[in-house]
C-alpha cells in the first residue's frame, strides 16, 4: 500500500512469515524475527531526495493482508493492523510511534469513529475502540469469534451503532461507548 503526504511517499508491504527476510539493510528493526507465527511489515519512506528510512516490523498474530480495510491515514499518521496489534507510523518523524496488542489472535479491520477522533478495531476475538494515541477506550468480546462460518469478518458502523456478527451467526449491536444494545 502506498500513501503520499506532502511530497513524502510511504510504502507498507507484507513479507510472508515463513519466507526469509530480504537481504537488504534496514534503518530500524522492531519485534521478534525468530517467531514463525506472525506478520512482518516493511515500511519504506522517501521524499523527493530519496530514501529517508526503511523499517522492518515483526508482530505475532495471524497474517492479515494489507487492504483499505486494515489501514487508515490521517494527516501525518498511518494506522495499520499487524498481526494481533494495531500500529501507528508517524510520517513527519519517520518512526513507528506505537504498536498496541488489541486481540489475542488477529486484528482484521480498522476504521475511524467519532469524526475521526477515535478508531474502531475488529479482531478475531475482540472489538476495540482506541484513541489516536493508542489508548484503549473499551473492548468487547462475544461468546465466540467475530468471524462468520462463511468467512465474513469486521464490524459495520451505521449511523450511531456498531454491528458485528460472530461464528454462531449472532448479531451484536453496540453503541460508540461499547455498551451492548442488542444481541440475537
Amino acid at each position: 500500500m502506498k500513501i503520499l503526504y506532502q511530497g513524502v511517499e510511504v510504502i507498507i508491504s507484507v513479507i510472508e512469515t515463513l519466507k526469509p527476510i530480504p537481504d537488504i539493510s534496514f534503518d530500524n528493526t522492531i519485534g521478534d524475527f525468530n517467531n514463525d507465527y506472525g506478520q512482518r511489515h516493511i515500511i519504506e519512506q522517501r521524499d523527493v531526495t530519496g530514501l529517508i528510512k526503511k523499517t522492518l516490523i515483526a508482530n505475532d498474530g495471524s497474517h492479515v493482508p494489507l487492504s483499505i480495510d486494515s489501514m487508515l491515514h490521517k494527516n501525518d499518521s498511518i494506522y495499520f493492523c499487524s498481526g494481533k496489534y494495531v500500529c501507528k507510523w508517524h510520517i513527519t518523524q519517520a518512526v513507528l510511534e506505537w504498536c498496541i496488542e488489541l486481540d489475542f489472535a488477529s486484528c482484521f479491520t480498522i476504521q475511524f469513529l467519532d469524526n475521526e477522533n477515535s478508531i474502531l478495531v475488529s479482531g478475531e476475538l475482540k472489538l476495540s475502540k482506541i484513541d489516536l494515541n493508542g489508548n484503549i477506550k473499551w473492548q468487547y468480546s462475544g461468546s465466540d469469534i467475530f468471524v462468520t462460518q462463511d468467512g465474513k469478518f469486521g464490524a459495520k458502523v451505521i449511523e450511531d451503532k456498531i454491528y458485528i456478527t460472530d461464528w454462531n451467526n449472532i448479531l451484536h449491536i453496540l453503541d460508540f461507548e461499547g455498551n451492548l444494545i442488542n444481541c440475537d
